[in-house]
């Protein structure tokens, strides 16, 4: 049996214990910090240092907001997305505390200089010679991150590009939109005749979340292809004569969450898109396009990638449309668009293993590795179904070294007629 005092504490205490929590329950309510179980948000967003750039541009590509959640990942998450921008050289983030669950970010931003230009010279077996190029331009010109360019191509391909592109041309509307222009000149790679066009290009797109996007594209191009190649005096239709003159527009809708453009670790990519065109040389068509690309880490083995694409046309395609397969970019070791048609698919499989990877700017990368592959894929003329062929395919390794947006492979690839053949490999793949 209990004592005589301790039945007398024992109420006692438990009227203690009632009052507390009395006392402390509605405190508990009124404290944001405790009633959320020590989870805090973001009570304030404060950009420092921009002379030029609009802060909700900056808001924007931080893509953090009033009353988010704050973690310790945050921090790095916006000082990676803030160190994208092209004009932006350098970003401080500073986190303070402002009461019971509430955290205030001060960014710090220094402003990169708005004038750019980059040269280039490089062999191109597309264009069975030597290609260099002098690009000249501005980034955020007005402060709303739009870039103005102007592109000289010379030798194997001569010709010139305009670019002007504005992501907020509603200022804190998710649109934006580009325009350019272009003319120029090259041997066409895969027949024996050359090729010349100048035209226009509009876009606008919307960004419906922080991976997707949605666009609309409308060019005109006035096409003109000479020399006299005998493909003319074979399918003359195929073609669209010497002469011609299309108007399209493509629906697109893309989603990307890569966390690197030319050197993806894990991420997918998804494009799908449907484009109609009206052509002078009567050559009408639709063309339906869907890719896919996805990477994912396996532990100690290394990135497992993958891409898929179908093309499908309603009606013959001009030549300039068509696909054409083979080659380091499609089916390594198959003679260079020796496959092609109205209509394609195309597979691969690639497990790489990066041995060292540096990422830059804007999804660049400085990386080595080594990696395996196997590729499949067909094509075939509009009225000829692709299940009915027999695709071709490779499968082989080598080596890789990314140097910026070029990604340099050399590679060993056997071919389903057994060959084997060494690849070298020039542009990013996937």
């Amino acid at each position: 049996m209990l004592s005589r005092s301790m039945r007398t504490r024992r109420p006692c205490a438990l009227l203690t214990i009632m009052v507390v929590l009395g006392i402390a329950a509605p405190a508990f309510a009124q404290n944001p910090f405790l009633a959320k179980h020590g989870q805090r948000q973001v009570s304030a967003i404060r950009f420092h240092g921009h002379r030029i750039t609009k802060e909700y541009v900056l808001r924007r590509a931080a893509g953090v907001e009033v009353g988010d959640p704050y973690s310790s990942t945050l921090i790095p998450e916006i000082r990676e997305r803030l160190d994208a921008l092209p004009f932006i050289a350098y970003v401080d983030i500073d986190s303070r505390s402002e009461g019971p669950g509430k955290m205030a970010l001060d960014i710090e931003v220094v402003e990169d200089s708005r004038f750019r230009w980059s040269s280039g010279l490089r062999y191109e077996r597309r264009y069975d010679g030597w290609l260099g190029d002098l690009t000249v331009g501005m980034v955020n010109l007005t402060g709303r991150a739009e870039t103005l360019a102007l592109r000289a191509t010379l030798d194997a391909k001569r010709g010139l590009d305009l670019l002007w592109l504005n992501p907020h041309v509603l200022g804190r509307a998710d649109l934006g939109v580009e325009f350019g222009a272009h003319i120029e000149s090259y041997d066409w790679q895969y027949d024996d005749f050359s090729y010349r066009s100048w035209g226009f290009h509009g876009g606008l797109w919307r960004d419906l979340g922080p991976w997707v996007r949605m666009r609309t594209d409308v060019d005109w191009t006035h096409i003109k292809a000479f020399d006299g190649a005998p493909s003319f005096e074979i399918e003359p239709s195929r073609f669209g004569g010497l002469l011609g003159e299309d108007l399209s527009v493509r629906f697109a809708l893309e989603h990307d969450s890569r966390n690197q453009r030319y050197y993806p670790s894990r991420g997918l990519y998804l494009l799908a898109s449907q484009s109609f065109a009206n052509s002078a040389t009567g050559q009408d068509y639709a063309l339906t396009e869907i890719d896919v690309r996805g990477f994912h880490p396996l532990p100690w083995a290394g990135i497992l990638s993958g891409r898929g694409r179908l093309r499908l046309a309603d009606s013959d395609l001009p030549f300039y449309q068509r696909s054409y397969l083979g080659g380091p970019m499609s089916l390594r070791g198959i003679d260079f668009g020796g496959v092609r048609g109205d209509q394609s698919y195309l597979s691969t499989l690639e497990l790489r293993r990066p041995i060292y990877v540096l990422p830059l700017r804007d999804g660049k990368a400085i990386g080595l590795g080594v990696h395996l592959f196997h590729d499949w894929g067909q094509a075939a003329d509009r009225g000829t179904s692709l299940g009915d062929l027999r695709p071709h395919w490779d499968y082989g390794g080598g080596f890789h070294f990314n140097f910026g947006t070029r990604n340099y492979r050399f590679e060993w690839a056997r071919t389903d007629a057994n060959e084997t053949v060494f690849v070298f490999e020039d542009q990013f793949t996937f």
